[in-house]
């Protein structure tokens, strides 16, 4: 298992700081995934059930479970006992099985865990080994991955050891379900396209 503190960091505006800080330190949160974890880097959402936190990252397509432990040094609180959940094997996806779905937002309500994607396009990132023109050209490329139209809802329910497990279908007839649509647009891109506010920045990249 490998450890990392949540903070945050600054880097350059062309490179992404790929370091993540081994020290343990006050107040931090320490969340410990395996190696091969679906989420383990750039952690855009998070929620909680009891002793359980949720997290999604911007680059998975999927959501990791950890179970709260005991600290083990001056941090503020522990995770870890990582378990994956891809989302291909909770919802028919608009996109394909492994395409990331850039999820922002979760939230846990009822028994569902809500999870939205940035329903943005998406542009290659700059490059420090390219000059101007170079990355002014990967920056004039946009492209949607259909996963990023992503709204859902996810039934949680405990397992024969008592964990929270997201499933497809509950026992109780609860059912995984997703916002109607497909790679290139659903039922809320089509309502915000009309909307006086909103509409003029659908196309911008995310």
């Amino acid at each position: 298992m490998s450890g990392a503190d949540v903070r945050s960091h600054r880097c350059s505006p062309l490179t992404r700081a790929h370091h993540v800080p081994n020290k343990r330190s006050s107040h931090a949160v320490r969340l410990e995934f395996a190696a091969t974890s679906l989420v383990k880097t750039n952690l855009s959402g998070a929620a909680f059930t009891g002793d359980w936190l949720w997290v999604a990252g911007d680059e998975a397509c999927g959501i990791d479970r950890l179970r709260r432990l005991d600290t083990q040094g001056p941090e503020l609180l522990r995770f870890g006992e990582v378990r994956d959940f891809p989302l291909a094997d909770l919802l028919d996806l608009p996109g394909g099985d492994d395409e990331e779905a850039d999820l922002e937002g979760m939230a846990m309500v009822d028994g569902m865990l809500w999870v939205v994607g940035s329903h943005g396009l998406k542009r290659k990132n700059a490059k420090a080994d390219k000059d101007d023109a170079g990355n002014a050209k990967r920056l004039s490329k946009v492209a949607l991955d259909g996963n990023r139209r992503l709204l859902a809802c996810l039934p949680v329910e405990q397992d024969e050891r008592g964990e929270p497990c997201l499933v497809r279908h509950a026992r109780d007839g609860r059912r995984a379900l997703r916002l109607k649509g497909d790679a290139e647009a659903n039922l809320l891109t089509k309502m915000l396209a009309d909307d006086p506010h909103f509409g003029p920045y659908m196309s911008i990249p995310g």
